[in-house]
């Protein structure tokens, strides 16, 4: 199995911030709130995040395409979607 630098991206475009919140949340309240509710409710909170930056992933070359930048979103879409190539 040989993982590509491309996947590596594009599992931090769209798991990172879910991470980051995860990590950000349980340092600084766990200990205060106790470390596991912390932890499962910023889990929670991350499935949401997912789910915002897919919706904005989708959408980027479209809204790239409206400001103007149309050769970039021509790239975005070339490079997200392998079938556009």
């Amino acid at each position: 199995m040989h993982i590509r630098r491309r996947d590596i991206v594009a599992w931090t475009m769209a798991y990172g911030p879910a991470l980051v919140w995860v990590v950000l949340a349980t340092w600084k309240f766990g200990s205060t709130r106790g470390y596991w509710r912390v932890l499962g409710l910023a889990l929670v909170t991350a499935v949401g995040i997912v789910g915002l930056t897919a919706v904005f992933i989708a959408y980027f070359p479209w809204t790239m395409e409206r400001l103007g930048l149309t050769r970039f979103a021509a790239w975005l879409r070339t490079w997200w979607d392998e079938d556009a190539r």
